[in-house]
């Protein structure tokens, strides 16, 4: 008798995924899903289940429940799979946390990419492109939209003069052009993610500047 893994056998091992997880992306994914939906599914991984719940931190998270952009239906604040989506959202929104929270989530985010590559590859595997173009913007939001703060985008949108202005000897700055160009052109390249088929997330262009909300 010949045997032969299983396809989500192999993403999990490849990823180091939990088995229940492997199974909740099967059930849960589907041809519709979006950003939105991968989050929740993402939070409710296996591997979310021993995110702690400290004493009195219910408040807290109830309170963080009313500043992100997606609100949870009947949340329940002493649920780790809560925390862990409230607390990626909070880290998309680029929202300041105390110190227990924050080393909650860059524990929560270390997990998180292979979960959502774990996700690419089921989605993949049923031939749905859209959602899993979703799941790959998701990763991107993940692990690089944080990371732009107001004072890189108003690098990137305030009047720089050219070199020409700095008073330097000879023609040969005119040839380099101003530094604002190319952080004009990756800014407007990064807006072009949001381009892609789905409710992503409402799309970069929505995203707007640190201090938006979604």
């Amino acid at each position: 008798m010949d045997v032969a893994p299983l396809n989500l056998g192999m993403i999990a091992a490849y990823y180091y995924i939990n088995y229940t997880t492997i199974e909740l992306f099967s059930m849960s994914l589907n041809a519709k899903t979006k950003v939105r939906g991968l989050l929740e599914i993402i939070s409710n991984a296996a591997e979310y289940e021993n995110i702690p719940i400290r004493h009195h931190e219910d408040n807290l998270l109830r309170q963080l429940s009313q500043k992100v952009p997606h609100k949870l239906t009947n949340p329940k604040f002493n649920d780790p799979h809560v925390k862990t989506n409230l607390l990626l959202q909070a880290h998309l929104s680029r929202m300041q946390l105390s110190a227990e929270l924050q080393s909650d989530t860059e524990e929560i985010l270390s997990k998180a990419i292979r979960l959502i590559q774990a996700c690419v590859d089921v989605l993949s595997s049923n031939g749905w492109l859209s959602p899993a173009l979703a799941a790959m913007e998701l990763a991107q939001m993940v692990t690089q939209l944080p990371h732009f703060t107001s004072e890189h985008i108003k690098r990137c949108t305030d009047k720089v003069r050219p070199w020409g202005h700095l008073g330097t000897p000879g023609d040969t700055w005119g040839y380099l052009g101003a530094p604002g160009d190319t952080c004009g052109h990756t800014w407007g390249y990064l807006g072009t993610l949001g381009d892609t088929p789905g409710d992503t997330w409402d799309t970069w262009g929505h995203l707007g500047t640190p201090g938006d909300s979604w």
